[in-house]
């Protein structure tokens, strides 16, 4: 068994059973953890952090950051 007919083997078994009766899988993508935590950071960042930072700055209104946060 060459390479290719064992990734195939090995792709369909993973997922073969997701499969609709006339699909089949063409390509298998996958990205890398290290790829994806360029937009986690970015995420992390606007959405929790300024938020605090915010809060510590203008107190008096803590029930927007509050909501913003959760």
């Amino acid at each position: 068994m060459n390479w290719k007919e064992f990734k195939k083997r090995v792709t369909y078994y993973l997922f073969g059973p997701h499969l609709e009766k006339e699909e089949q899988i063409l390509h298998v993508v996958h990205r890398h953890h290290f790829v994806m935590i360029k937009g986690g950071t970015k995420i992390a960042v606007l959405h929790f952090f300024i938020p605090i930072f915010l809060w510590y700055v203008f107190p008096e209104i803590w029930f927007i950051f509050r909501v913003w946060v959760s």
